[in-house]
């Protein structure tokens, strides 16, 4: 995210820039420092290469995202208990919400925003806004959760987690159409 977000790397669109694979300000190693990760920085390149996170450009000489999506991987497998847990969390709040009386204080939240008719030429500006915007939303949570942490890791706390998920349907063709040909039979 430190890519997609930091004024360092990213351009005057606001899209993450490419990066030289060598040293230097605006690279790929000082994007690793940055984000501080501990492994080295053409060990990351692979394995985000692997994870189809990143691809070269520029005869090697640089490196631009493509996805910040990454999912978990073993091997040649996609790890799913993550995936799962965040679905059953989900699944877990509608059921919560469900039990509680609406309007009470121990509702957890579930919102949708939504639009029916999305021009497509819009889609990708949408796109952009609503992973900038939600990203900094995810990060301000993350801060308060943070300060908000029990001291004494000996003691359990509560388990409290904020998700935000994307979903797009394509329109569906109209239904009269095969109505009228069941008609017709």
């Amino acid at each position: 995210m430190v890519w997609a977000r930091d004024p360092e790397f990213i351009d005057d669109t606001g899209s993450p820039m490419k990066l030289r694979v060598g040293g230097g300000p605006s690279s790929f190693q000082s994007l690793m420092k940055k984000a501080r990760v501990a492994i080295e920085a053409d060990r990351a390149l692979e394995q985000l290469q692997a994870l189809g996170s990143v691809q070269r450009c520029d005869r090697g000489r640089r490196v631009r995202l493509v996805s910040n999506v990454l999912l978990t991987v073993a091997g040649n497998q996609f790890v799913a208990v993550s995936l799962l847990d965040a679905i059953r969390r989900f699944a877990k709040t509608i059921e919560h919400n469900l039990d509680v009386k609406p309007g009470s204080i121990q509702g957890r939240m579930n919102r949708l925003a939504y639009c029916a008719s999305l021009d497509p030429a819009q889609f990708v500006e949408v796109q952009r806004f609503v992973r900038l915007s939600g990203q900094a939303f995810l990060d301000a949570v993350d801060e308060k959760l943070s300060s908000c942490r029990l001291e004494n890791n000996k003691k359990h706390g509560l388990y409290y987690g904020v998700g935000i998920y994307v979903t797009v349907e394509k329109p569906q063709k109209p239904r009269r159409a095969r109505r009228a040909k069941l008609q017709r039979d």
